[in-house]
């Protein structure tokens, strides 16, 4: 195996790697979201410094 073909082995894992971190948080703010409207609906969730319009996807 060659320098070159070693060294874009792992520039393409690490990319890999970031690319999946990345997908997988979205999913958990997805997730996150979800359940804070969820607890919204039921009236469990009511922080006064809670806005409605957050914007953190």
């Amino acid at each position: 195996m060659s320098e070159t073909t070693l060294l874009l082995l792992i520039v393409l894992f690490i990319v890999i790697i970031i690319f999946s971190v990345h997908a997988y948080d979205r999913k958990l703010v997805k997730r996150i979201n979800d359940h804070e409207n969820e607890l919204e609906k039921k009236g469990i969730l009511k922080r006064h410094y809670y806005k409605k319009n957050n914007d953190n996807r």
